[in-house]
């Protein structure tokens, strides 16, 4: 089939890396390096990924089969909308359902009305009335989060200690839109659980958790993910039933009740408390880094799953996992997350070609008049190692990324730590 990837991340080439694996053409759009070398590019004309019209003229003259969205924002836009009235077929939630992500103030109602396990939690329509919440929380002994309501990018949540943080981050929340979610801070083992979903039900993939603070121990700023593996030790037969009961299920059924049809991905940021598994957040898409440790596992055709998201009859027996473990550690610019240097030559890669338990994935990257690979962005690579253990995979990949050299560059030194 010929696939379309739109995005440019380490999520995409992750993506493009696996349909290329069970013998699909694929397309990318923008794309980077690392997925060009896997594909072709869907036209030289630079589209943004807004432009729907121009989107869809593109997937028709290449005979585009299927087409997969990575980042949210053509999602919370409409695209898969769009395409669909184009006859196009386009894995990804509709607009309407895509607000679990593009609302974080509806996904909590959500989670309110349907019982779904989550923090405490005010919607605070301006900077007043979340300093307000935030105080309330620290005068219980709790701590609070700051979230603002819409996109950020994966950057917008702040975790806080203290009154005088939580004055800052709803200082800077308030840049992103008026309305601003303040929760309790929860404590415990964090999970990422990605779910295919055929619109009726949600058949979950590896659990993988994220590490999303910049420093070892979880200390610094908050980033996108800074790294990940993928399965989870913690989580047995046990949990991922518990999960399954009183998150995914009622997700989906919460979904139907409201008319919303769901077919994409659908990812649980999840926290397991002494309480039991709460949800931290939705996203609708696939989530970054933890699809560079999922894909390179998977053992199924990625575009028969998707296509069968699409009618409606997901079989649950399809998907299948090879008997390895995957740790995926984030190689990141310097200056990340808040003013990521690019530019700076990175050598080292030809070093991990051919090894056959090492996958490297191009994130922010680009090449130079020269033809040198260079930085382009915060998240330079995602550099994932697969063993039949997971030490063993955490062994692979910080061999693996010490290979590579990026003036000033950063990765943390203890992913995979907590479950080894």
């Amino acid at each position: 089939m010929n696939i379309l990837i739109l995005g440019s991340g380490g999520r995409e080439h992750a993506l493009a890396e696996t349909f290329l694996r069970f013998g699909h053409s694929v397309f990318c759009h923008p794309g980077n390096p690392g997925m060009l070398d896997c594909g072709s590019p869907l036209t030289d004309k630079q589209i943004p990924l807004d432009d729907f019209e121009a989107l869809a003229t593109e997937a028709k003259k290449k005979r585009i089969d299927l087409t997969v969205v990575g980042p949210e924002l053509p999602l919370s836009l409409g695209i898969a909308d769009f395409f669909q009235k184009k006859g196009l077929a386009l894995f990804g939630p509709t607009k309407n359902a895509a607000r679990l992500e593009s609302s974080k103030a509806w996904a909590k109602e959500f989670m309110l009305r349907h019982r779904i396990p989550t923090a405490r939690f005010a919607i605070c329509s301006g900077a007043s009335m979340a300093y307000k919440a935030a105080q309330d929380l620290f005068c219980q002994g709790k701590q609070a989060v700051v979230k603002p309501s819409g996109l950020t990018g994966g950057k917008g949540v702040v975790c806080c200690d203290s009154m005088e943080e939580a004055e800052d981050a709803i200082a800077a929340a308030s840049g992103y839109g008026e309305e601003i979610v303040i929760e309790e801070l929860l404590r415990g083992p964090e999970l990422s659980l990605l779910a295919l979903s055929d619109g009726t039900k949600a058949i979950p993939l590896l659990p993988a958790q994220d590490h999303k603070r910049l420093y070892d121990g979880g200390l610094g700023p908050n980033t996108g993910g800074i790294g990940a593996v993928a399965p989870v030790s913690f989580v047995n037969a046990a949990m991922m039933e518990r999960i399954e009961k009183e998150i995914l299920q009622p997700t989906l059924a919460g979904l139907i009740e409201e008319g919303i049809d769901y077919r994409g991905v659908l990812y649980f940021g999840l926290m397991l408390t002494e309480e039991g598994p709460k949800v931290l957040e939705y996203n609708c898409r696939f989530g970054d880094p933890e699809t560079q440790a999922v894909m390179p596992l998977l053992d199924a055709d990625p575009a028969e799953l998707m296509l069968d998201c699409l009618r409606g009859h997901l079989e649950p027996e399809k998907i299948r996992f090879l008997p390895l473990c995957a740790c995926c550690v984030v190689l990141a610019s310097s200056g990340y997350p808040e003013a990521p240097k690019t530019g700076i030559e990175i050598r080292g890669l030809e070093t991990l070609q051919g090894n056959p338990n090492v996958r490297v994935f191009y994130a922010g990257v680009a090449k130079d008049l020269d033809a040198k690979y260079v930085t382009s962005g915060g998240r330079v690579l995602g550099v994932t190692g697969l063993s039949p253990t997971l030490q063993g995979a955490v062994d692979t990949a910080y061999a693996s990324i010490k290979q590579l050299k990026v003036e000033g560059s950063h990765f943390r030194t203890d992913i995979g730590k907590e479950v080894c």
